[in-house]
């Protein structure tokens, strides 16, 4: 039996029927008509699919290691040395992971630009260093000079008070019992320089001597020696290599660097 469809609710009612069971409408003007088809028995076939869909491949490591390798050329040494070497370990293990698994993961240019990125990021950190260690070596070299030359005016006015009291020169251990001078320079050393007073012939004058403890090579903790005696109160300097100043060398032109 033919069917026909109501053109105002869409229903599907019999061809014989004058008016629409749902709405009521005339179904004389109606413009399709259809027929149902049957199938034998067994015939029907039916696709079913189970599972979930296509998944997308995992990127997130790649994408990771792209972006530290961005921040690690920006950043230069800094983050040469904190994020390019996280980089470059997840652009290495993301490109292997793809080229195993291409299926399950993917991002394989996100790997490849940040194992790149990265690299450039370690490259960076041997030319910062080459430029940045020398210029620390000698800040320091020159900060230990200074204060040395501090060093040797205490101990000069130290020698001077000391004389006055007891009439004669002290050594370090002296100068620290009376509490001349603190702890760590009656000991001897101080910021990189060992000091040494030394008593003349006679007993109211005292040599003072300041020398670096490594005073060669890149380890140097100075250039120059010092010596100052209480006789004329002239401070003197030399780059003596280590070995000890003197009182033939040329007196201390002292610049505005040296007197802070």
């Amino acid at each position: 039996m033919n069917s026909i469809r109501c053109p105002r609710c869409n229903l599907t009612n019999w061809a014989t029927e004058p008016a629409c069971k749902r709405c009521g409408g005339p179904l004389a003007n109606a413009s399709e008509t259809f027929a149902p088809s049957f199938e034998p028995a067994g015939t029907h076939s039916r696709t079913e699919t189970y599972g979930p869909g296509p998944v997308s491949p995992k990127s997130g490591m790649a994408i990771a290691s792209m972006v530290l390798g961005i921040v690690s050329v920006l950043l230069g040494c800094l983050g040469g040395f904190l994020l390019a070497p996280v980089g470059l370990i997840l652009g290495i293990i993301s490109l292997v992971k793809s080229n195993r698994r291409p299926i399950e993961y993917g991002g394989k240019g996100f790997a490849i630009a940040g194992t790149i990125l990265s690299g450039i990021g370690l490259l960076s950190i041997p030319f910062v260093m080459a430029i940045a260690i020398p210029n620390l070596l000698a800040a320091r070299r020159a900060a230990n000079e200074a204060q040395a030359i501090s060093t040797v005016r205490t101990l000069a006015s130290a020698e001077q008070h000391y004389l006055d009291t007891s009439g004669s020169c002290g050594d370090l251990v002296s100068l620290g019992s009376a509490r001349l001078i603190d702890s760590v320079l009656a000991g001897g050393q101080k910021s990189g320089y060992q000091f040494i007073v030394k008593r003349t012939s006679s007993p109211y004058i005292c040599e003072i001597y300041a020398t670096p403890m490594a005073g060669k090579g890149a380890a140097a903790t100075g250039l120059r020696s010092f010596f100052m005696s209480t006789e004329d109160n002239v401070l003197r300097a030399a780059e003596k290599h280590g070995q000890m100043a003197s009182q033939s060398d040329p007196a201390l032109v002292e610049t505005s660097y040296t007197r802070r």
